[in-house]
């Protein structure tokens, strides 16, 4: 890259070479060029672009019906989605490479798709599924011989070790001769180092740990390596926290925290939702013209047709009842999907605007203990609010979040809440573990709402203990939320709304009603909410139940 003048010249010049090749119809080479340009681009941070890049080299292999680059630019597409966390993304887009790749049977590239669906299934939690894929992608790396790729397969496979808690066989693997890159300047160089501080901290064996950790570091800023960056910054300020180094600790964080809004901020999820709703948008425009392709060849044929007997033109003419009669029915067939498109538009809508209303009070909390200078709190508080950005992230898109993932959700919620309101009440989410583990899809955002309410309008205020108990339990064709909490009640909290002239329903509120009913026009018959207020034997109030019943979505 030097001859031409710097990195950032580099990609401009192959990028002028695929415009070239676009120019004089060489669709083949200018795939090859764009393919080329985002996996540079994805090394850098940049994921939006890179993922554009590697759509825009699907769409020029498919017109070539180049099924091997087809292949290559979803796994491409399927890594950038992992990094950047969009597991729904990258699962359809896996699904894709994979009726590809598996019917050409081409190692190398078989290799990768593997090495994909470890990764993916790591960073969903499965260690053991990952393990499985990663060894099939080492062991057709053997058979065609792929040197290099071998070190990857081998270096993913400590990472594994080190999730499931085997620091020693991590360290015994990642210093093995046939893995280790010495003082090479690669992105397989950084990730060693970075596996075996990894390794070396889950064995308390700190000082060795951050050894690996700055020679990482000095890699991965040598080579641009984005990711390997975010993650040096953000080992650095966990390492410098554990050694009572706190000022050094909170600037390693503040780097970190700048890099990762750069790589994964809200600016580039919006990127990422216009690349995904262009790419419908175009998967669309396919099907229409296949359709229409298909249409001519009917009507070529229906012409054919009418050039021969008499009872040939019966015939036809009854062929075009037929297809009167089935147009018709697909007319009426849109229509009914277009009405149903409106109410998941909305549904999707009112979500959007209940996200800005709860970050808005989460920044709060983290605002107070700024004010208040517990750099600790702050820390540990903008760590757990980090955490839920990425699940909501992760559903925004779609409207739907997986079960587990939402009790996950309203525990991680709960717990910034009591941190914000300085452990003033306690809860318990109670849940069987099969629904913890369960990927069946509910719409999103819905119990934190009713969590958020019997926080504010119930416990908020009160001179005792307060204790709020959430319930998920399976109810027909769905679950349903019990949240119960033993505030104020309903007509206490009123009372107190009118007094401080405060509208007593929420935006939240009003979205989760409003949201219920587009969810019971598409369908969904059992998504409703009950409120009950509760009572002491004397008639005092002892606090609220919720039930929240929420479909499993189709």
């Amino acid at each position: 890259m030097q001859k031409f003048g710097g990195k950032e010249r580099f990609l401009n010049y192959v990028e002028t070479l695929a415009n070239k090749a676009l120019a004089e119809d060489k669709l083949g080479e200018a795939a090859r060029l764009k393919n080329s340009l985002a996996r540079i681009i994805y090394l850098e941070g940049d994921y939006p672009r890179a993922i554009q890049l590697y759509q825009d080299a699907f769409e020029l292999a498919k017109l070539e019906n180049d099924s091997t680059m087809m292949g290559w630019n979803l796994i491409g597409q399927v890594g950038a989605y992992v990094v950047f966390k969009n597991f729904d993304q990258a699962l359809t887009q896996y699904g894709k490479a994979e009726e590809i790749v598996l019917g050409l049977n081409q190692r190398e590239q078989l290799a990768n798709l593997w090495m994909a669906k470890s990764a993916l299934t790591l960073f969903k939690g499965s260690v053991d599924s990952a393990l499985y894929f990663n060894e099939q992608a080492y062991r057709l790396a053997q058979e065609a011989q792929l040197t290099e790729f071998e070190k990857h397969t081998l270096s993913n496979l400590s990472y594994q070790y080190i999730s499931r808690g085997d620091f020693e066989m991590a360290i015994q693997l990642l210093t093995a001769p046939e893995v280790s890159a010495g003082n090479q300047m690669t992105i397989h160089n950084a990730l060693v180092n970075f596996n075996l501080f990894e390794a070396y901290t889950g064995l308390r064996k700190y000082d060795q740990a951050y050894g690996h950790l700055m020679k990482g570091c000095a890699v991965a800023d040598s080579i641009s390596f984005a990711f390997g960056s975010s993650f040096c910054y953000k080992s650095l300020s966990e390492h410098y926290e554990r050694s009572g180094q706190s000022g050094k600790a909170l600037t390693a964080f503040k780097t970190y925290h700048l890099l990762n809004e750069e790589q994964m901020g809200l600016e580039a999820q919006k990127e990422i939702r216009s690349l995904e709703a262009k790419q419908e948008v175009r998967e669309k425009d396919w099907e229409i013209e296949r359709l229409l392709l298909v249409e001519r060849r009917q009507s070529e044929a229906l012409a054919k047709r009418k050039r021969t007997t008499f009872y040939s033109m019966i015939g036809l003419l009854v062929i075009f009842g037929i297809i009167f009669v089935l147009y018709s029915a697909q007319s009426r067939v849109k229509l009914a999907n277009k009405s149903r498109e409106v109410a998941e538009t909305r549904v999707r809508l009112l979500k959007s605007q209940m996200n800005p209303h709860f970050l808005f009070n989460s920044i709060t909390g983290i605002q107070n203990f700024i004010l208040k200078s517990e750099k600790i709190g702050a820390y540990n508080y903008l760590g757990k609010f980090a955490d839920l950005l990425r699940v909501i992230a992760g559903a925004s898109t779609t409207g739907s979040i997986e079960l587990g993932k939402e009790i996950e959700l309203i525990e991680t919620y709960l717990e910034l809440e009591v941190l914000r309101y300085r452990d003033e009440f306690s809860f318990e989410v109670s849940a069987a573990e099969e629904l913890r583990r369960s990927e069946s899809g509910i719409p999103s955002m819905m119990i934190q709402p009713v969590v958020e309410n019997a926080i504010q309008h119930g416990l908020s205020g009160i001179d005792y203990p307060g204790k709020l108990l959430v319930s998920v339990e399976a109810f027909k064709d769905g679950v349903v939320c019990i949240v119960r909490d033993n505030g104020k009640g309903r007509a206490a909290a009123r009372k107190i709304a009118a007094r401080q002239k405060k509208q007593n329903l929420s935006i939240s509120t009003r979205n989760l009603e409003e949201t219920l009913l587009h969810l019971q026009k598409l369908g969904y018959a059992n998504a409703e909410i009950a409120t009950e207020d509760l009572y002491l034997p004397n008639g005092s109030a002892a606090g609220t139940k919720v039930a929240l019943y929420l479909p499993f979505l189709k």
